[in-house]
């Protein structure tokens, strides 16, 4: 006797719901969706903590409010990869990103040729004190060239749209349980999101049964560097002449600098030469 076996979503039939996700105001192109959140544990007992940082990102004065309040908070289709495409002898071909600053630069740019979105709010919900789960939800529109990519996916009741964070966190040892951010640079649309509540079919406004599931998944590898190492690369790097030549007055350069005396002021550090040790860049993605 022959036997079917089917795999398909379990979410919306345990819920109850149909999938669908309506814009926030009638005949409007925004949409309210769970972003992820810090403070929860993963399935593997990794958490990212609300830490001071996090919370200055709260504020109104600081450099995340000041890119929402200005409308420029975009979404890339995917994390940035740890490459680029350059032409060689005529022929396209991939470079991996192996400098500290260069990658650094990645993470601080949305690239228009990658753009699937723009935010207009993030909202913070904070469920106790400093150590209870706070939960971020984003107000979100299809956008740029890749925008029917998330509209057709915001609009198709199959498809779990998901997102996930872009920051740098803090260099940790192996089998540290703990992630501390130190940059928060945008969320991004991804095929499976870090976090299992950042998708279309665990936001309130479709599902209001599975929001306390906070089990999440979250695969990572690491770039490696201490404190002390990264702020003595990226000073170095930043006093080159090649650099000031490529990048000195572009948005990026600035916010580069600005993050690094962010960084000086709300750490103490040694001044000391350093060697940065490669390894992936995955992990600094939530």
């Amino acid at each position: 006797m022959s036997q079917v076996l089917s795999f398909g979503n379990t979410i919306l039939p345990k819920s109850g719901k149909r999938g669908i996700l309506k814009p926030m105001e009638p005949g409007g192109h925004y949409y309210l969706l769970n972003a992820g959140g810090f403070n929860i544990p993963n399935r593997m007992g990794i958490k990212y903590t609300f830490n001071d940082y996090v919370r200055e990102c709260m504020g109104e004065d600081s450099d995340l409010n000041r890119r929402v309040s200005e409308g420029q908070v975009q979404c890339e289709l995917g994390h940035p990869p740890q490459y680029y495409f350059e032409y060689k002898n005529g022929v396209i071909v991939q470079t991996a990103i192996t400098e500290v600053f260069a990658w650094i630069h990645r993470l601080r740019t949305v690239l228009e040729p990658h753009v699937c979105g723009s935010i207009r709010k993030i909202h913070w919900e904070v469920t106790g004190g400093p150590r209870d789960p706070v939960f971020n939800k984003i107000e979100v529109r299809p956008f740029g060239i890749h925008k029917q990519v998330m509209q057709d996916s915001l609009e198709d009741p199959d498809m779990n749209t998901a997102f996930s964070i872009r920051t740098v966190t803090k260099p940790q040892k192996l089998g540290d349980m703990v992630r501390e951010v130190e940059y928060f640079s945008t969320y991004d649309m991804v095929i499976e999101q870090g976090m299992l509540h950042a998708c279309k079919h665990r936001t309130a406004g479709l599902e209001d049964l599975l929001t306390s599931q906070l089990a999440v998944s979250d695969v990572n590898a690491e770039m490696t560097a201490s404190f002390d190492e990264f702020l003595y690369v990226m000073e170095r790097d930043l006093a080159k002449d090649a650099v000031m030549a490529r990048f000195a007055g572009t948005e990026s350069h600035n916010r580069v600098m600005d993050m690094v005396k962010d960084l000086k002021r709300r750490h103490h550090h040694n001044d000391k030469v350093a060697v940065i040790r490669s390894s992936s860049a995955l992990g600094l993605f939530r």
